[in-house]
């Protein structure tokens, strides 16, 4: 059993925004409502491979797939952004 100290440690270290960035990498910022965050996740799972989401608890996710499928995500999130509230903190907004 762990202890609460150590319990402690490791959600201290998963809250720290990752960085998944490297050659070939494409990276979406948006802000979503709280209780929309899961169901995105579920959304781009069902999408096998589409994109990594990584949010914590603020509301801001950061969602990375690679450049040959950065289109697809684009289009999903454009698309997504009609049933629930996005908001792009990316240059170039897709969210919306």
């Amino acid at each position: 059993m762990l202890g609460s100290g150590t319990l402690r440690g490791q959600i201290t270290a998963m809250s720290a925004s990752p960085n998944i960035t490297g050659p070939g990498l494409y990276q979406r910022r948006c802000r979503v409502q709280d209780g929309d965050v899961v169901w995105l996740r579920a959304v781009l799972e069902a999408y096998d491979g589409l994109g990594y989401l990584y949010g914590d608890g603020s509301g801001t996710v950061l969602i990375t797939t690679t450049r040959e499928r950065a289109a697809e995500l684009d289009a999903l999130l454009e698309e997504l952004g009609r049933e629930i509230p996005l908001e792009s903190l990316t240059s170039d907004p897709v969210c919306k």
